[in-house]
């Protein structure tokens, strides 16, 4: 499920000059008005932003639309020129909103029938998957660290099960997702779609288990994209669900090994008569 809403973006743009590279002159206008800028003057300004009153800036809301029309108001006051839509200096956009459709979501692990919101939830890539299903350690891509937490592992056409202890896997920070997602790097949903599988079961992690409740809101309700540059990104990856704990220990059961107990687990097959069809999960 998906809203699209309509929402006015701040057209604003600053060119800055490096000190090691451009002498701004003594007395000339640039100098003039940065001598004219106080902390006291930036306290206020921010204080406004980050007013309870702005309700988050959430997008879309009044409370955004509030904070543009602050700045579109002083960069008026500051003859800065508009280049948005119409000569304003704001730009129409489309965003679009994916919400999960918790009432229709339904899923089934190792047989065991599942109950929302105390054993898995959903988030916003709709769709439904029935297949065997294979441990992908923690799922992630990256060609110029070696990391490849499918390699070994048949994940053609099943559910891929994953882990990770921490948001990112050991050695990969945010600061290494440069070059193009696809070839360079890839995340686990992005990933598991690339080597063709089905569906993605992502095992809780100690924090996600802690704050629960809050993990599955946002997961959820999912976050605002602008629609035409969403559809460059290549839309949607496969559907996934996230189960606790408690789900997880049972799924790897007699297993060769267990995520939860064994840190930096590399991906294996499950055992055949978990590898039955009788996984299965679907979600709007």
């Amino acid at each position: 499920m998906k809203k699209n809403l309509l929402v006015l973006f701040l057209m604003v743009t600053f060119v800055f000059s490096s000190a090691a590279q451009t002498v701004t002159k003594k007395g000339s206008p640039a100098m003039k008005a940065a001598t004219a800028i106080t902390a006291e003057q930036l306290k206020d300004y921010l204080y406004f932003i980050a007013d309870d009153a702005m309700q988050g800036r959430d997008t879309p809301s009044p409370g955004l639309d509030v904070a543009a029309n602050f700045i579109a108001y002083n960069l008026k006051k500051w003859g800065v020129k508009p280049t948005g839509d119409n000569g304003s200096y704001f730009q129409r956009m489309w965003v679009v909103r994916k919400v999960a459709d918790t009432a229709a979501a339904s899923a089934e692990v190792n047989g065991q029938k599942l109950v929302y919101g105390e054993d898995y939830f959903v988030d916003t890539n709709s769709g439904s998957a029935s297949a065997p299903v294979v441990f992908g350690g923690n799922g992630w891509f990256h060609k110029a660290k070696g990391i490849d937490g499918l390699a070994g592992v048949d994940v053609k056409g099943k559910i891929v099960v994953i882990y990770n202890e921490t948001n990112l896997p050991k050695g990969l920070t945010f600061q290494d997702f440069a070059g193009k997602l696809g070839e360079d790097f890839a995340d686990p949903p992005t990933y598991a779609k690339m080597k063709g599988a089905v569906g993605l079961i992502v095992v809780a992690n100690q924090r996600t288990q802690s704050n629960w409740a809050n993990a599955r809101r946002q997961r959820e309700r999912g976050g605002p994209a602008i629609e035409k540059l969403n559809d460059d990104q290549g839309g949607a990856t496969v559907p996934t669900i996230y189960i606790s704990q408690k789900v997880a220990n049972g799924l790897f059961e007699g297993e060769q090994a267990n995520p939860l107990t064994t840190a930096d687990l590399k991906g294996f097959e499950m055992k055949s008569e978990k590898s039955g069809k009788n996984n299965r999960f679907r979600q709007n």
